[in-house]
């Protein structure tokens, strides 16, 4: 194998998982390696690399799971929502509704609903259909039902993938991500920043009101998001597998 060979699969491997890096070092240092090289096996070795990717992909899989977030507006509970995550083969739906309650259910019945399939592969989340419901008492706010192109992610599913690419790696400290809202599609950055709380990673946006908490101890899942005047707060998770 030559150097430029061992250098891109180094390089896609230290991008995938450290793992990785120490299994390549492994197999090009083996007798049976320098034997089945890609001079002699292409096919033989594209078809490792794409298995060793497959395998990295599923290892960082995200955890199907139900959790319960409240809404609030200057420490006020407005609103509970409700999200679930399911997975079939490495297509995930992703579904969001969310209803005013207690005093706030008598000054508004407002209603959102909300669902997103997508899948992963090693190179992030990416969305592929997106549903919005919006509902303030008799009055439809916004409906839409959209198809999605790859990388894009959606609204409702852009906080998953900032849960993917830590879970990948919990040190990576720049996101951008074209997303997509039904309206437009536009690239976003995001960075990562200093906590007080070594469970929980901080991202924010530069130059905007976001800030976004993940936490260690719940794979990664969002537990809180400030944005303006709201709030998200994760009351109740379970893992369902």
């Amino acid at each position: 194998m030559n150097n430029h060979q061992k250098f891109t699969f180094h390089q896609l491997g230290n991008f995938l998982n450290p793992a990785l890096v120490l299994l390549e070092l492994g197999l090009i240092k083996s007798p049976s390696w320098q034997k089945l090289n890609s001079v002699n096996h292409p096919y033989l070795c594209k078809g490792l690399i794409l298995f060793l990717l497959l395998l990295s992909t599923a290892a960082f899989a995200l955890k199907p799971h139900t959790a319960t977030y409240t809404l609030s507006v200057s420490d006020f509970k407005i609103a509970t929502e409700y999200r679930t995550l399911t997975q079939k083969n490495n297509s995930y739906l992703y579904r969001a509704s969310a209803k005013t309650t207690g005093l706030a259910s008598l000054i508004k019945d407002y209603e959102i609903k909300a669902q997103s399939t997508f899948s992963i592969n090693e190179f992030g989340l990416h969305s592929s259909k997106y549903q919005y419901f919006e509902r303030d008492g008799d009055v439809v706010k916004k409906d839409i039902n959209i198809t999605l192109n790859s990388p894009q992610v959606d609204s409702l599913s852009l906080f998953l993938a900032f849960t993917y690419a830590l879970e990948k790696n919990p040190n990576q400290t720049d996101f951008y991500f074209k997303v997509n809202d039904g309206k437009e599609v536009k690239e976003k950055h995001y960075q990562q920043v200093k906590s007080d709380d070594k469970n929980l990673i901080k991202i924010v946006r530069p130059g905007k009101q976001l800030e976004a908490y993940f936490a260690k101890n719940k794979h990664y899942l969002p537990v809180l998001i400030n944005k303006k005047k709201f709030s998200y707060t994760l009351t109740n998770v379970v893992f369902t597998k």
